[in-house]
């Protein structure tokens, strides 16, 4: 029997890829790395030297690092961390065919003879740390296109800091809280994106001590939540605290909790400090002899995301130092110049089953056409191909039509097609469900109407049709007016009865403006 065990495994390798991951990608001229923004620093490989990318990825290069026969080298780094990007480099989220989450891409390359001897630090800004993603190297294939391989484990130190936050919750809140429901006190996901950091210090530790000095948002919570009492943690050390506040920021992001709506009272708090606000400034117009009332309010970047500041710039001999276990980034080392890809394999996401997907193709086109599938919230850009025995229908993963999705997500396919000058795109947008199948009708459309549609796609917000690019500048100006509307939207309840909320100026009147 042992004579034909290599012929086994051999046949079983051969079952493999032909089930799984054949899916060939062709190079699409319409998209191309080019168009992604990039940075260029120059560095003396003398010295160590930190780059803060423009987007906030933190390189790490040690005195040494790198071997040249020049004293200072450029360094470029492109970054793609959103599926806009992804979709416009035509950066696949894919290895050998099978369907990956990305958690975010940067190209750290030099046009200099240069290598690295010593590994560089790397970390890459993340909204919130999904356990299972690894680190993938990109390769550049016949084709032109980058191809993700050879896995490996991140460095795991912002998971240990989520465990240590979850435990703490739920040794410490989870008897009267829940993360995402309201219990025997306020959902606590919320918190982190909504609160300052040193606010909530203060208010775990010793809340009636808050709510003594008068502060309103303590006072707000105290009332609407029956005048019960907290349990005062006063021994809970600094460290203890940003491992369960990074932990509830993670669940919150992890869970969209960023684009929803306040609940009612984070809505009446936040609509009753603002009222506050316009009342002092109303106030102090009067005070002036002015005649208008200031009649809208910027809102601030939610507090507790604890992010860097983004800049774009060198610190020379020095090495910034990243608090161990810090939750918002990926980190990972870089042994050579080249594509890092933080991803994981997409039938790993949480929810995930197994789904029938097809797309057909209604126009005999005579040209090499383009289709995709993206899914925003798992940063899912995959290339499709056609199914087995059709020329018109296209599947995301295996030659049937299947691959794994996490139902219920927001999702697009786009189809696109070039020849001699001459452009075709097509599109739908879904919901993602156990068994779908689309028909897409290709347009003919000029080149500057395709730039149109790259630059104003907004997969998370916006969804922008064929007819509407040709007005995508005045489309962007109204966009723009109405992200200033939605970033009001959360501070006004809806159904909401804030009257536990004692407003210290009777905003009455002004309330009614609104």
């Amino acid at each position: 029997m042992k004579l034909y065990k290599p012929l086994f495994l051999a046949l079983l390798v051969l079952f493999a890829s032909c089930t799984d991951g054949d899916i060939k990608r062709y190079k699409n001229v319409l998209l191309d790395v080019s168009k992604l923004e990039s940075a260029t620093y120059t560095i003396n490989i003398s010295e160590n030297n930190t780059i803060v990318s423009a987007k906030g990825a933190i390189i790490n290069i040690p005195a040494g690092a790198i071997k040249s026969e020049l004293d200072k080298i450029d360094i470029t780094i492109s970054e793609a961390y959103d599926v806009n990007d992804m979709v416009k480099a035509n950066l696949a989220t894919q290895a050998n065919g099978i369907p990956l989450s990305s958690g975010g891409m940067i190209n750290i390359k030099t046009d200099d003879k240069a290598e690295i001897v010593k590994p560089l630090s790397a970390y890459m800004p993340t909204k919130y740390n999904q356990k299972g993603m690894q680190v993938y190297k990109g390769e550049e294939n016949e084709e032109g296109l980058i191809d993700w391989t050879a896995p490996e484990p991140l460095i795991d130190t912002p998971m240990q800091a989520l465990d240590r936050g979850k435990q703490l919750f739920e040794y410490t809140c989870a008897s009267c809280h829940h993360l995402l429901k309201s219990s025997t006190g306020p959902a606590l996901a919320y918190v982190s994106i909504m609160r300052d950091k040193e606010w909530m210090y203060a208010f775990t530790r010793n809340s009636a001590r808050l709510i003594a000095s008068g502060d309103s948002r303590a006072n707000y919570i105290f009332n609407a939540w029956g005048k019960t009492a907290m349990t005062l943690y006063p021994n809970l050390t600094d460290e203890q605290l940003d491992d369960l506040y990074g932990y509830l920021q993670n669940i919150a992001y992890e869970n969209n909790l960023q684009n929803k709506e306040m609940d009612c009272d984070d809505s009446c708090m936040a609509s009753g400090n603002l009222l506050d606000v316009l009342y002092k400034k109303s106030k102090l117009i009067e005070e002036q002899g002015l005649s208008a009332l200031v009649n809208y309010y910027e809102r601030e970047e939610p507090a507790g995301s604890w992010l860097p500041v983004v800049k774009d710039t060198i610190y020379t001999d020095t090495l910034v130092a990243i608090e161990r276990g810090k939750v918002g980034y990926y980190e990972f080392n870089v042994d050579a110049f080249g594509w890092y890809n933080i991803d994981m394999v997409a039938d790993d996401l949480p929810g995930a089953e197994e789904s029938l997907l097809t797309v057909t193709i209604k126009d005999d086109m005579d040209m090499q056409l383009h289709v995709y599938l993206v899914i925003p919230s798992n940063k899912i850009f995959n290339e499709g191909g056609h199914v087995t025995g059709s020329s018109k229908v296209y599947g995301f993963y295996k030659s049937d039509g299947r691959l794994p999705l996490v139902h219920g997500r927001q999702a697009y396919i786009l189809a696109m097609g070039e020849k001699d000058g001459n452009i075709v795109f097509g599109k739908t947008s879904f919901i993602t469900e156990a068994e779908q199948v689309f028909d897409i009708k290709l347009e003919p459309i000029e080149k500057e109407t395709f730039d149109n549609i790259l630059n104003s796609m907004n997969f998370d917000g916006v969804d922008l049709t064929v007819e509407d690019s040709k007005n995508a500048d005045s489309l962007r100006e109204f966009d723009e007016e109405l992200e200033q509307l939605r970033s009001l939207n959360p501070y006004f309840p809806v159904n909401c009865n804030c009257n536990p909320y004692s407003y210290s100026y009777g905003n009455d009147t002004l309330s009614k403006r609104w």
